[in-house]
């Protein structure tokens, strides 16, 4: 198993956002049944490097959720929950306001 080579780098931290993330996660054995979370903004991006080549990681997402949303998120509290995050049609937030497509850099 490889080792970790630069243990004194810690946790890689990074400051952006982007807008129109989506979340999915399955709570039951029909999709109907799963909470997904759409046009969320995702922030606070946390990457920590793990011996063997692995790493575990931690964001934040924020949306205002529906009443039904609500529901279903507070029986997940204190349970692990498995979910799918998409950024396919996410946007860099910006200074401004509106952002670049992903895979576009901003001067």
């Amino acid at each position: 198993m490889p080792v970790l080579r630069y243990p004194a780098l810690g946790p890689l931290r990074w400051s952006g956002e982007v807008k129109a993330a989506k979340l999915v996660m399955p709570l039951g054995t029909r999709k109907a049944d799963d909470l997904v979370i759409d046009d969320a903004k995702l922030g606070k991006v946390i990457i920590k490097p793990l011996e063997g080549g692995t790493f575990s990681y931690g964001f934040r997402l924020q949306h205002q959720p529906t009443n039904g949303e609500v529901g279903k998120l507070m029986q997940l509290l204190e349970h692990e929950v498995p979910a799918t995050l998409d950024l396919s049609k996410a946007a860099m937030v910006t200074d401004e306001g509106e952002g670049a497509s992903e895979g576009t850099e901003n001067e």
